[in-house]
């Protein structure tokens, strides 16, 4: 009787061991699947950081110029005699770490008119990082008359 009932039986052992790795292949391949999307991410997050750094050295750049052309100190008279002929000015640089170039910067003073009645002393900076599609670009807007009136913000391209 029990011969019978074990004969009946004889396979079931090796579906349970093939339905059982299948399961186990598929918690290995999910597990993959999210390490490999959390390391794409965690490398775009660095990336974005280093391409902001790196455009802000171009801003930083871009108003130190801006602030360090007088001779008497008052950088708000060099913004106030800069004109439209003067301008646009152009800057690009490789970053360098360690001998080794991690990403470039173009930065760009201009002036813009497009607000009726303010004159704009644009700073553009363009930050993006080697082997990195992701392009990072910061604006730095003084007013010309009133040099505390600054705006700054950044957009993201990728």
């Amino acid at each position: 009787m029990k011969l019978k009932r074990l004969q009946k039986n004889k396979g079931s052992a090796l579906i349970w061991s093939i339905l059982l790795m299948m399961v186990f292949s598929l918690f290995a391949l999910a597990i993959a699947f999210l390490i490999q999307f959390n390391n794409n991410h965690s490398m775009r997050s660095v990336n974005l950081i280093r391409a902001r750094q790196i455009a802000e050295a171009g801003i930083e750049l871009g108003y130190a110029t801006l602030t360090s052309q007088s001779e008497s100190n008052s950088y708000q008279m060099v913004i106030k005699e800069l004109t439209a002929a003067q301008l646009p000015k152009s800057h690009s640089t490789d970053i360098i770490v360690d001998s080794k170039p991690i990403g470039h910067f173009d930065a760009t003073i201009s002036i813009d008119l497009t607000d009726p009645g303010i004159t704009w002393i644009v700073v553009t900076s363009q930050g993006n990082v080697k082997n990195s599609n992701l392009i990072v670009e910061r604006v730095l807007k003084i007013n010309k008359d009133n040099i505390k009136d600054i705006q700054r913000y950044e957009k993201i391209h990728e």
